[in-house]
């Protein structure tokens, strides 16, 4: 998905249009995932040329949608129902374990008020910064969509920070003090030793402190805690970035 936002920065830097910016997205959409088409309300509030772009996604996307339905009707859309499965880690996660099993973990409307503010802040960040330069505007959208998508889905899986590390590497490592380098790295030894201690353990859900007196379910607990720590910092670091350039403009 970060492959293709890169074309799309590079087309756009080249001709400014939103169409072929729709176009492209479309595209991307029908390579990549479904969860691409979380940018595209950020994205319509944040331009000017809202009829351009949307035209540019029904180019590609009415064809698309013939033909599927046409061939398979609605099963299109059966990978979203993985939505359902709870997965690790996230706040709810954290939360469910910290707070002894009173915080809710599982049920349905907890992916429903995620998706609410993953499509609410998408167009907050949109009209707040619509004044800054849709180069810088874009990735940083990216980021901070998907470091809230960890954060508060509670279908979300770590591997999903590969979406969005790229680009932070990118963008901030080099704003990053000394400390910030280290703390960065010990996130990322935990994004990648944390699914395979949970697959490792057959994908089971904490739900009480007494499941913490089991060593392993210790250190995979931990290691969830360190990966929703790390993706809160990075949000708040982007946002203060953003801001950065905001007072800039």
């Amino acid at each position: 998905m970060w492959g293709v936002l890169v074309v799309v920065l590079l087309v756009y830097r080249f001709n400014h249009s939103f169409f072929w910016v729709g176009v492209l997205l479309g595209l991307g959409l029908l390579v990549t995932k479904f969860l691409l088409i979380l940018l595209f309300p950020g994205i319509f509030i944040y331009t000017k040329s809202k009829i351009k772009f949307l035209a540019g996604l029904l180019v590609v996307g009415i064809p698309s949608l013939l033909f599927l339905y046409y061939h398979i009707q609605l099963d299109f859309l059966s990978p979203i129902s993985q939505a359902n499965d709870p997965r690790l880690p996230n706040l709810w996660s954290v939360l469910h374990v910290l707070s002894n099993g009173i915080s809710p973990f599982g049920p349905k409307w907890l992916n429903w008020f995620g998706l609410f503010t993953i499509l609410f802040g998408s167009c907050f960040l949109a009209f707040k910064y619509r004044k800054i330069d849709f180069l810088t505007f874009l990735p940083n959208l990216f980021i901070l969509i998907f470091i809230w998508l960890m954060v508060i889905q509670q279908s979300s899986l770590t591997n999903y920070s590969y979406n969005f590390m790229m680009p932070v590497v990118f963008l901030n490592y080099m704003d990053f003090s000394l400390n910030q380098k280290i703390a960065f790295f010990i996130f990322n030894i935990a994004l990648i030793i944390q699914p395979a201690v949970w697959w490792g353990q057959n994908m089971i859900y904490l739900h009480h402190w007494t499941d913490l007196l089991i060593p392993i379910n210790f250190v995979e607990f931990s290691l969830e805690i360190t990966v929703v720590i790390g993706l809160l910092y990075l949000l708040f670091f982007q946002i203060k970035k953003l801001n950065v350039f905001l007072i800039d403009k």
